[in-house]
């Protein structure tokens, strides 16, 4: 790589001085020599150069990393939002989640969760803006549920279009957009919206939750020591003091829960009257 210019602000000590210490910083088991010496300064060279013709002095790759503003001209297809009014509403959700890898969206490529096939199907039926983040929606869930969990009433909030246009009275609920129906054209079948309702605006289906109900219901294959579980969940039954398990002590309001158990078996036996997948009255 001859005929790289190092940057004018090294002096030569100093740039034998880098070069020496960025090597066996990389390589810390190598040997510099004079030829490697010389190739490995015309990489951290090239570098530099690139870096300081990329980002001018003032700016910083944080502040440009998102290239160009975004254009203000949407999408094809997706409706003019301005024209519209917004509604603030709750959806009660069903889903079953042993295809995804939790129900909280974890800003991954590789990983499928239920609030990722929730906004995309949002998206979709272009009931928010391409380009809208949860913020923007004054978003909130109810919980969250690990990889592989399934929920019978999870509660999400959002601002979504409403069928009023901008400036008119608000469209009365029989009058306003089928959210359920909408919606669930659009989500996989493991995934169900069965209702929706209005909420005040300071409603947070997180902090506005009075209680929380999980049940565990757990397949027994022979390797379970079912009688030692049954104990073991004694110590867990009635009113506890849940604190300790609490992320932010100070933001908790409610730190006593009622745990209660119950037991039994059944043989696992396919219902006729279930519809399979699960699909919501409205499909």
């Amino acid at each position: 790589m001859a005929g790289v210019a190092a940057p004018e602000s090294l002096t030569s000590d100093r740039l034998a001085l880098t070069t020496q210490s960025v090597f066996h910083t990389v390589f810390p088991a190598e040997q510099l020599n004079e030829q490697t010496a010389k190739a490995f300064l015309d990489a951290l060279c090239l570098i530099t150069n690139f870096v300081n013709a990329s980002f001018p002095a003032g700016t910083s790759a944080a502040s440009t990393s998102l290239g160009s503003p975004p254009s203000k001209k949407r999408p094809r297809g997706q409706p003019d939002f301005t024209k519209y009014q917004r509604r603030y509403v709750a959806l009660k959700i069903v889903y079953l989640g042993w295809d995804y890898s939790g129900f909280a969206t974890q800003n991954s490529d590789t990983t499928r969760t239920v609030e990722d096939e929730l906004y995309a199907a949002l998206r979709r039926t272009c009931l928010i803006p391409h380009d809208s983040t949860w913020q923007s929606l004054q978003y909130s869930r109810c919980g969250r549920t690990d990889k592989g969990v399934s929920a019978a009433s999870q509660v999400i909030a959002l601002h979504v279009r409403s069928q009023g246009k901008a400036g008119e009275a608000p469209v009365l609920p029989p009058e306003e957009v089928d959210f359920p129906l909408v919606l669930n054209r659009a989500l996989p079948e493991s995934i169900r919206v069965l209702e929706w309702a209005d909420v005040p605006h300071d409603f947070s289906a997180r902090f506005s939750t009075q209680s929380r109900e999980y049940k565990y219901h757990i397949v027994q294959d022979g390797s379970l020591n079912v009688s030692a579980m049954r104990e073991a969940a004694q110590h867990l039954l009635g009113d506890n003091d849940f604190r300790s398990f609490c992320k932010e002590l100070i933001r908790a309001a409610h730190f006593w829960q009622c745990v209660s158990v119950a037991s039994g078996e059944r043989p696992i036996q396919e219902n006729p009257n279930m519809q399979w997948p699960l699909r919501s009255p409205s499909c």
